[in-house]
């Protein structure tokens, strides 16, 4: 019998992260909706991540390491796309979280308006606190506007279709960020799904890092617990 495709790709490139990658993954392992896969892809990582990942036991979760560091995100990613089998595609930044409903929220958001791609709202949050949110830009293209995939789910077709390995190869640097929502327009508009991630930066150290998400995922967890 031919297993059945999960409806969602989780697409997470690392590089020698594995502290805050463990607690990234936890977040994805948290969701409500359990019907996807996830891709870790090292960009020519040199640390533990691939024992981090395999340390979960769960099959669902899958590493590969790219061979070259390439220096960006976006080739780890695209090699997750090629390897993806879900008909949606979500990503996540190595050291970012997700709430509990992050993925069938959008799910939901997604399947509900027909469009081709939904977005949460994303918080900056450094040792200070919140310092900044965002969504999508308000135009196509603004150099100035915070891009962060880490609160986008989007069809796999809409950059499957038509791309040439070229293309591919550029996903999701700010230079293929306009074309995306030039494509987006193509049927119905983005729409929003009113619920956050957690976007971590401004620490000196790895250590603190871990420090922090560590404790935003507690935060999180008791407030779960406590609307239930």
């Amino acid at each position: 019998m031919t297993e059945q495709p999960p409806t969602v790709t989780v697409v997470i490139p690392t590089y020698n992260s594995s502290g805050t990658l463990q607690l990234s993954l936890e977040t994805v392992l948290w969701q409500d909706f359990t019907d996807f896969e996830v891709w870790v892809v090292g960009d020519g990582c040199t640390d533990d991540s691939k024992t981090i990942v395999s340390s979960f036991g769960d099959t669902r979760v899958h590493w590969v390491n790219l061979s070259v560091n390439s220096g960006t995100p976006s080739m780890p990613r695209n090699e997750a796309l090629r390897r993806a089998r879900g008909r949606l595609v979500a990503y996540l930044g190595h050291d970012d979280l997700w709430f509990p409903w992050h993925l069938s929220e959008l799910v939901d958001c997604i399947e509900k308006s027909n469009c081709d791609l939904a977005f949460s709202l994303g918080v900056m949050l450094g040792p200070e606190g919140a310092v900044g949110t965002f969504t999508l830009p308000k135009t196509a293209w603004d150099r100035k506007a915070a891009i962060s995939p880490s609160n986008w789910l989007h069809r796999k077709n809409l950059i499957v279709a038509g791309s040439s390995p070229s293309s591919l190869a550029t996903f999701l640097t700010l230079a293929s960020a306009k074309n995306l929502s030039l494509r987006c327009k193509r049927r119905e508009p983005p729409s929003f799904s009113s619920i956050v991630f957690l976007l971590f930066k401004g620490t000196d150290s790895l250590l603190g890092e871990c420090s922090w998400l560590r404790g935003i995922r507690q935060t999180i967890s008791a407030s779960a617990i406590s609307t239930t």
